[in-house]
């Protein structure tokens, strides 16, 4: 039964590992009612007790499911920075003020200059084409440390639900053996068997009672690793799990495939960061095209009529070949670097995807060969021998 629990896990958690590598949400219910506990206030505290009501809490609370979720806005935020224009230049000058008196209202003239600088066009879209692609790649970042914590979350609650299961097998080893003893006893008295026999029996007794007292001690240690994974204190108080039904589709290669293309969080950040590099490369081609400035001056003339200025500049840029050139090898080198990433990634995930369904081809089926199989002979032989040694006719 320890086997067959361990073999259940192991194929649930791969299963669960493959959606994590696909990039899909699973949240596999395990149909137990929620247990009505009371905190230290003594309010009662309701405790989710379900594998998905639990991944529920766990995506609204836990820590770094909300900086992942900050670090998104905060991304998001910079998109319409990147592309605003620089802001205007108000100057105010008073000409020809004597040094004798030099007050503003002394000057033979005064001058009011507003400014703008505008970038040349196409600049200002490509610095918020390529912030909105940095805020993509935020985004997918964040849905994968929802999937990272949903399967943490996973791997927790079967850990904790196998230590439960295998508490209850030792218990039931230990009883079995407890109620062997005193007939191994009562048969070497007679000299039906050996001392051999009667050792055999204790040392086994022993060492199923302390492996039953370590795993009572490590329930605390593997619900505090579920708690950490909930974003809650390690104390908080948690339902037994159950373990769910979990069917495994059968899916095609190819079906695998494209599901990794079409939604693997971390191939979606290296597919953003590839087009935030393209962006780069254009805008870096374009910075050795002039900007260009703007400005009207207003002059309040003492012993003359007001009058205004129009003004156009534009930057000259002469260093481009020791500056431009420079910025835009780099450019294009973080361009190259970002596609070999994201084919890095793709390949990556793809293997891993195939590699992980296998094995949960492999555990599910062996999973079915003890529950078919080995289980039932196991234990139709050890009813057997049971019942046959106290009358020492063993077949």
């Amino acid at each position: 039964m320890n086997t067959l629990a361990r073999f259940s896990r192991q194929t649930v958690m791969i299963a669960w590992l493959l959606a994590f590598l696909l990039g899909s949400h699973v949240a596999a219910a395990s149909g137990s009612e929620p247990l009505q506990l009371k905190e230290e206030s003594g309010t009662p505290a309701r405790v989710p007790s379900s594998l998905d009501s639990l991944v529920a809490v766990a995506l609204d609370e836990n820590p770094r499911v909300e900086a992942a979720r900050a670090s998104h806005g905060a991304a998001l935020a910079r998109v319409p920075r990147a592309g605003a224009l620089p802001d205007p230049m108000l100057m105010a000058a008073a000409d020809g003020a004597p040094v004798k008196n030099p007050s503003p209202a002394e000057a033979e003239m005064g001058r009011f200059t507003l400014t703008q600088m505008l970038p040349f066009p196409g600049k200002l879209g490509l610095m918020r084409k390529g912030m909105a692609h940095e805020a993509e790649a935020a985004g997918s970042r964040a849905a994968r440390v929802r999937l990272e914590v949903a399967y943490e979350v996973h791997s927790a609650y079967y850990d904790l639900h196998l230590i439960h299961e295998s508490i209850g097998v030792l218990e039931r080893s230990v009883a079995s053996l407890e109620t062997l003893l005193p007939v191994v006893r009562d048969r070497y008295r007679t000299g039906l068997a050996t001392q051999a026999d009667l050792l055999r029996v204790r040392v086994e007794l022993a060492d199923q009672q302390t492996n039953l007292s370590t795993l009572r001690l490590s329930i605390q240690a593997a619900e505090a690793r579920l708690n950490a994974a909930l974003g809650r204190p390690p104390g908080s108080a948690l339902a037994r799990p159950s373990l769910p039904d979990t069917v495994l589709p059968s899916i095609a290669i190819p079906e695998i495939d494209q599901a990794v293309l079409d939604r693997q969080p971390m191939l979606k950040v290296e597919r953003s960061m590839e087009e935030k590099a393209r962006a780069d490369l254009a805008l870096a081609r374009r910075e050795g095209l002039p900007d260009f400035t703007l400005g009207i001056e207003y002059m309040n003339r003492r012993d003359m009529d007001d009058a205004w200025t129009g003004m156009f500049g534009l930057t000259l840029p002469i260093w481009r070949w020791n500056k431009v050139g420079p910025q835009r090898r780099e450019a294009e080198a973080r361009l190259m670097a970002a596609a070999a990433e994201r084919r890095r990634v793709l390949n990556e995930s793809i293997s891993l995807a195939r590699e992980a369904y296998a094995m949960a081809i492999t555990s599910r089926d062996r999973v079915r060969v003890y529950e078919k199989e080995i289980l039932p002979d196991a234990e139709m032989a050890l009813a057997s021998s049971l019942a046959s040694y106290p009358t020492g006719e063993m077949r």
